[in-house]
């Protein structure tokens, strides 16, 4: 389990993995090969039912491996950090999934995706804000820093502004320390508290960070 959170109506929804047989021939790999299948549920708290089930290799259609930026380890491709908005960090993405599991859109941090936008790769922590029918607005811990790419782009806290009807992406705001760059290669979060402040916790970095002014 990598992240989970509890809805106001008592659901839980919570990633997972799963060690699943495929054909990895397409990617260079075996024909009988084994990927690590990230998954996502929601799940009744009082009674353990599953009402909802996701899975990244059911899609690959509509998230083809070719979008993929470079990672370690090389099966888990998916890597899901969020739910019914997936964050995946090694897509450098976030998809909206639809009630039938298909993928509604992508918005991704390298190429854009159904929407304008570059900048954003292997993120964390994705949570969606002021949410309407016309748009909404999220925030991601953006690593910008993985295993095998790190040490070019610093760590921020972001809040983004998304239209649905134009498909563009402005910045809102982010949150760096100039006087103390953090690259970060994995995890992290960014944390919105009372009176506009925000709480960073740099992951695979030992530090925290309170930061004041953030538009909510």
């Amino acid at each position: 389990m990598h992240e989970n959170t509890v809805t106001f109506d008592g659901k839980m929804l919570v990633t997972g993995y799963n060690v699943t047989q495929t054909d990895l021939s397409s990617v260079g790999g075996p024909k009988n090969g084994w990927i690590t299948d990230s998954l996502f549920y929601e799940i009744e708290v009082k009674t353990n039912e599953i009402l909802f089930r996701w899975s990244a290799l059911d899609h690959i259609d509509q998230i083809p491996l070719d979008h993929v930026q470079p990672f370690y380890p090389v099966k888990d491709w998916g890597h899901n950090n969020g739910t019914y908005i997936i964050s995946s960090r090694y897509y450098c993405s976030l998809f909206k999934i639809a009630k039938d599991g298909s993928v509604d859109w992508t918005l991704q941090g390298q190429a854009g995706g159904d929407f304008e936008l570059n900048g954003i790769s292997y993120q964390h922590n994705a949570r969606i804000h002021d949410e309407a029918e016309d748009g909404f607005m999220p925030s991601i811990f953006n690593n910008a820093n993985s295993d095998v790419q790190n040490g070019t782009d610093h760590t921020e806290g972001i809040l983004m502004s998304v239209s649905l009807a134009t498909r563009e992406v402005s910045l809102v705001q982010d949150l760096h320390d100039q006087r103390d760059e953090i690259f970060s290669n994995s995890q992290g979060n960014t944390q919105f508290l009372p009176g506009n402040h925000v709480l960073m916790g740099y992951g695979s970095n030992p530090k925290i960070k309170e930061y004041t002014g953030l538009v909510s």
